[in-house]
């Protein structure tokens, strides 16, 4: 996206929509995150759900891919808790 001035420009718009959108999803649960977190949670999540898509993407075999799904799903659940992520 920095290829260009307008890119980056759109790129740095969307990412400040998000980390307002990650902050006020956090304070529903009268939890606290400062705008630095917030970045840094939007890019732990856009990471680990590319992750979890390439890895599903490999395994066709079962009971594998059931493990690996449920193993994803309980991440990215994970990845949505801010409180957990800070203990």
């Amino acid at each position: 996206m920095a290829s260009t001035p307008e890119l980056e420009q759109l790129q740095a718009e969307h990412n400040d929509k998000a980390f307002h959108r990650i902050i006020a999803s956090q304070e529903k649960f009268s939890r606290t995150v400062t705008p630095e977190q917030a970045q840094a949670l939007a890019r732990l999540r856009h990471n680990v759900a590319v992750a979890c898509l390439s890895a599903a993407a490999d395994v066709t075999e079962q009971p594998e891919r059931d493990i690996l799904l449920n193993w994803c799903k309980k991440t990215l659940r994970l990845v949505y808790d801010i409180d957990k992520l800070n203990a």
